[in-house]
């Protein structure tokens, strides 16, 4: 009965028309649809050309852009080549492995998805990871601008090494049509930059024509699970099939790719970004995956004189400024928002996985046709998607208040969550806090770290527990049905009240509990965060224990019951918790997992920090507990200083 009412629950959250279309899909796998209608596909005559979407960057402009970056872009280039390891999910370098299985143990991808054949044990998205390709873009953007062989030759022979590893169709890495599709983009940018570098150019050709073909075939027939999904699978997909066709005018599917793959682009930049710009799936990583894309596929399109529709545009726009405003504009970075799977997708500049300006400096310059920061190697981006690298088109923004983010003094801000969920929600994160300063995050949000994996990870920082917000009675924010499926979803409203902002959302209406947070900035140093908890039922004299959690960064540390001081270099942050009405339940601060001063019950993934996906480090949470009746009132107090 449980089961069926948590079904119940899902149809009517995530709505008939998903359920629909994901059991479509499901009917396909078991029935064997897929397996008839995906076959080899049939041989082309061996003059068949790809056609080239973009053209290459001048050699002379691509180092120009580049300037003191050039030696990075080498070094990276160069342990490709030599050693085979590239920049996992931007962070450490590592073997690129291109086999998910031996090619021996390969089953069909049907198999896999219905479980009659397993995968390789761990987190399927670390087969998966080298299998986009990323790796392809640091060794084209050295031969474009050395001309040495050996990066050419290096991306052959990758290119022959997953072919033959990974047959079509069979293994982990046919797994996902958004795998095959990003695969497939990945291939088609680069292709015109490698084609020409091999003395055979007629038969390299050819494979990739193959290798397009292959990847498109794959993608068309299960695009219904994307559009059950309706968020980053839909798009990945869509653009696939839209570069797919474009690369291959003369395959006899290429005009139903492209109009397929146009359609279901504008079908999501229409469905999947908010009034205000926010991106559906609530994260800063995907959101930016989503303006790649858009990107990407505006450039493409507007060599052939084509474009995505108006209301896309619109809809593109907002999002390049939503997106622009969570920026920090000094170091590029912004806060680690809702799921990062460490997707940076066509990495097309050097200045790294955390650095958003390039994806943000292109977005300005394709949809409102003007930069938005200085010319700098983020610009990178630009140049490879050929579009013009104007300047002098600045976002209006208030430098007071920005729509959730309020500006302090001396570099820091805070920027609150608030959501009103329209689709599924990623983290149970309302009115969760990041506060930043002089470009660093000093109130974290932990991340994500791994999708799969054994307790106590698989996807468990997207719980409340680990926000840096208030936690009552030990219940989360909404009720978590699966690895990504959250029931009960949350509202939350935000407004600006004598320059503070103030959130108030009814996680807690099934104890009968609202919770509102007001955030302040206190002149000169000072960040007051006040928590005021109340029941929203007549006065109660039952007691409830209610809990506040902030993430710090793992500094050197003083610890007494009601403050924490954290210190690095000149850098000194006091942050004091207390509450009138509250009698003290517990005070601790956890590192990884563990109890380092005070009493009370750690849970084992506080004192953690994911900065991108399967990498973790050590961090400082600092939990304070008050029992009593409501209302409650639960004061923050951070005082920043530098020494």
């Amino acid at each position: 009965m449980k089961r069926i009412a948590v079904i119940l629950k899902a149809a009517r959250q995530l709505g008939l028309r998903s359920l629909w279309l994901y059991g479509l899909y499901q009917l396909g796998l078991y029935s064997g649809h897929y397996r008839r209608v995906m076959k080899q596909p049939a041989k082309l005559p061996a003059d068949i050309k790809l056609h080239c979407l973009l053209p290459v960057p001048e050699r002379e402009v691509l180092a120009g852009v580049l300037a003191e970056e050039r030696e990075l872009l080498l070094e990276e280039a160069d342990l490709i080549v030599e050693n085979r390891e590239y920049r996992q999910f931007g962070a450490d370098f590592v073997t690129i492995q291109l086999a998910g299985q031996d090619v021996n143990e390969l089953q069909h991808w049907v198999d896999y998805e219905t479980k009659k054949a397993s995968l390789p044990t761990g987190d399927v998205k670390l087969v998966w990871e080298p299998a986009r390709f990323g790796w392809a873009f640091p060794l084209a953007r050295a031969y474009r601008l050395t001309d040495d062989q050996r990066y050419a030759r290096a991306f052959w022979q990758l290119i022959d090494e997953f072919t033959s590893q990974n047959p079509y169709l069979m293994g982990p890495n046919w797994l996902s049509g958004q795998e095959a599709a990003i695969r497939l983009v990945s291939v088609i940018l680069l292709a015109p930059v490698f084609i020409k570098a091999m003395d055979i150019v007629s038969e390299k050709e050819a494979i990739l024509v193959r290798f397009v073909r292959e990847h498109a075939a794959r993608i068309e027939p299960t695009m219904i699970y994307a559009r059950a999904q309706n968020n980053n699978h839909l798009i990945t997909e869509a653009l696939g099939l839209l570069c797919a066709g474009l690369a291959l005018p003369d395959e006899p599917h290429s005009a139903r790719w492209v109009e397929k793959g146009l359609h279901w682009l504008n079908y999501a930049f229409t469905h999947q970004i908010t009034e205000e710009g926010e991106y559906i799936q609530y994260s800063s990583n995907y959101h930016r995956l989503m303006l790649q894309c858009a990107t990407v596929a505006q450039s493409v399109l507007k060599q052939q004189s084509l474009s995505l529709s108006l209301d896309s545009l619109a809809n593109i726009r907002k999002a390049v400024e939503w997106m622009a405003l969570e920026v920090d504009e000094t170091t590029g970075k912004v806060a680690n928002y809702g799921h990062n799977d460490g997707a940076y997708l066509f990495p097309l500049a050097q200045s790294g996985f955390l650095d958003y300006r390039p994806v943000i400096q292109a977005g300005y310059q394709a949809f409102f046709g003007g930069a938005n920061y200085p010319a700098g190697c983020w610009d990178e981006l630009s140049l490879w998607l050929n579009i013009d690298s104007k300047v002098g088109y600045r976002a209006g923004k208030d430098d007071e208040i920005r729509g959730r983010i309020l500006v302090g003094e001396n570099g820091s801000r805070a920027i609150m969550r608030a959501h009103h969920y329209k689709s599924r929600p990623g983290h149970a994160d309302q009115n969760h806090v990041d506060l930043w300063w002089q470009g660093k995050a000093i109130a974290l949000d932990a991340g994500t770290y791994l999708y799969n994996a054994d307790p106590p990870w698989g996807n468990q920082l997207m719980s409340a527990f680990v926000h840096n917000t208030v936690n009552v009675d030990d219940t989360d924010q909404m009720t978590r049905a699966g690895r990504f499926l959250w029931l009960d979803w949350s509202t939350c409203t935000i407004s600006k009240k004598d320059s503070m902002l103030v959130g108030i959302h009814d996680a807690y209406r099934r104890l009968g509990i609202v919770h509102e947070r007001s955030v302040q900035f206190v002149e000169p140093n000072r960040w007051v965060i006040k928590d005021e908890i109340c029941s929203n039922t007549e006065p109660s004299s039952q007691i409830h224990i209610v809990q506040i959690h902030w993430l710090l960064p793992d500094w050197e540390w003083e610890f007494s019951c009601d403050t924490v001081e954290i210190t690095k270099r000149n850098k000194q942050i006091r942050l004091s918790i207390s509450s009138e009405q509250g009698e003290l339940e517990q005070s601790f601060l956890c590192r990884t997992g563990e109890v380092v001063a005070g009493e009370g019950r750690c849970r084992p993934q506080h004192g953690w920090f994911s900065p991108t996906y399967s990498v973790i480090k050590p961090a400082l949470s600092y939990c304070v507990a008050f029992r009593g009746m409501l209302p409650m009132t639960i004061m923050s107090e951070w005082h920043l200083e530098e020494t």
